[in-house]
């Protein structure tokens, strides 16, 4: 699994880089930053999870943070198809 999530984050980057071409390097630095953030909050939240309540209470918080995820892709994310609208 990790393996596949690192594969995704460096095939990813070239996308992140085209966003704003004019603007490569400041793109890419704070989507890297972001992606720290997430790991070293990842880490910490997770390790006070597991002492709380264990895999059971980890779990939980995955599947209400899919559903936050899901909710904000469904409410507030456009994709645009290229063509005329």
């Amino acid at each position: 699994m990790f393996l596949g999530y690192e594969v995704a984050v460096v095939a990813a980057i070239p996308l992140y880089t085209e966003l704003v071409p004019g603007q490569r390097a400041s793109v890419l630095g704070t989507i890297i930053g972001f992606i720290a953030l997430g790991r070293f909050s990842g880490g910490v939240i997770g390790g006070a999870l597991y002492a709380a309540g264990g895999p059971g209470i980890i779990a939980a918080a995955a599947g209400v943070t899919a559903l936050i995820a899901m909710f904000v892709l469904a409410r507030w994310v456009r994709v645009s198809t290229g063509g005329k609208e």
